[in-house]
């Protein structure tokens, strides 16, 4: 391969590196309120049920 292109694959390689952290943090913050959503979803129907309130009027 030409030189020219291995260092340039090099350089896209290492500029993309640069992203992932973020990325992940991205995930990682999707995920954490993703999950609290439905476990206060889950939270709320349980309480509910308690209540013997199955339409959800209060």
């Amino acid at each position: 391969m030409n030189p020219l292109v291995l260092a340039t694959a090099a350089e896209a390689e290492s500029a993309g590196a640069g992203f992932a952290p973020f990325i992940a943090a991205g995930i990682t913050a999707a995920v954490f309120i993703i999950s609290a959503v439905v476990l206060r979803s889950f939270r709320d129907v349980a309480h509910r049920s308690t209540r013997h309130d199955v339409h959800g009027n209060a």
